[in-house]
């Protein structure tokens, strides 16, 4: 059995849960490989850079679950010089 370390990231009022566990370099977000999920090269950067910083990248496998409901409409809310009704 793998043994996993917890942690927990927030930004306002959306939390994401996080488990890494030794392994091959697998990076899932909500159960889909993390290039999927980000598409711009920026964001898939953010995500693999530390670990290619400490020489873990393909030594840490990685889950990420982040609840869907909220994330498409603090997107939109945030797209500059549009106005949503609410």
């Amino acid at each position: 059995m793998k043994k996993f370390h917890l942690g927990t990231g927030r930004r306002k009022s959306s939390v994401a849960r996080v488990r890494v566990a030794e392994g091959s370099g697998k990076i899932l977000v909500n159960d889909r490989p993390y290039d999927q999920f980000f598409t711009e090269e920026k964001d898939r950067g953010a995500v693999v850079g530390p670990l290619i910083l400490l020489d873990m990248r393909n030594r840490l496998d990685v889950f990420v679950k982040r609840p869907r409901g909220r994330h498409h409409r603090s997107i939109r809310c945030h797209v500059p010089g549009r106005r949503y009704a609410h």
